[in-house]
């Protein structure tokens, strides 16, 4: 589950398996209005293969730019859904 927001919103968000997502554009944060249908495609391999993740507004037709400032383990933990589920693909492969 992707939230996105104007700022770093934390992230330790990623440790519950929610990625934290900037607007490259701060202005674009304004443009969207309640009731906008918003669509992100292929966010789990643009987040693993560090590509640009593009937010579709359905409603008016526009594209965003998203980023977000993880490092490789919190992408990692994110991807996993979350720290517990991480420790224990992490504990289960070194059995």
């Amino acid at each position: 589950m992707p939230k996105v927001t104007r700022a770093s919103a934390g992230k330790n968000l990623a440790n519950f398996g929610i990625l934290p997502l900037e607007f490259e554009n701060a202005e674009d944060y304004e443009r969207i209005r309640q009731g906008d249908e918003i669509r992100v495609e292929h966010l789990r391999n643009a987040v693993a293969k560090g590509e640009t993740i593009v937010a579709h507004n359905r409603t008016r037709d526009e594209n965003y730019s998203l980023t977000h400032s993880l490092s490789e383990q919190q992408i990692n933990i994110m991807l996993a859904g979350g720290a517990i589920n991480y420790l224990k693909s992490r504990r289960n492969s070194d059995n």
